[in-house]
């Protein structure tokens, strides 16, 4: 098991294929990657979650039909 990043519940850690971050399948905000920059960085992890669910509605208007949602570290 994996907790979220956004809401800090248990979730699932996916194989998250050629790219370097986590992917994360989470009951309330579905799948979606987050990046080894965000995650390297103590600021963002440590932002607020009103700032996750805010990176992650930018990283889901930024994806194209049929892909996770990528957070990056601009999103925050």
């Amino acid at each position: 098991m994996a907790t979220c990043p956004i809401c800090k519940t248990d979730a699932l850690e996916v194989e998250p294929g050629y790219f370097d971050g986590k992917t994360f399948r989470c009951p309330k905000h579905g799948d979606f990657d987050v990046t080894g920059s965000v995650l390297s960085d103590r600021t963002h992890m440590a932002a607020d979650a009103n700032q996750w669910e805010a990176a992650l509605k930018k990283a889901a208007g930024r994806a194209t039909a049929g892909r996770r949602p990528r957070i990056l570290t601009y999103d925050f």
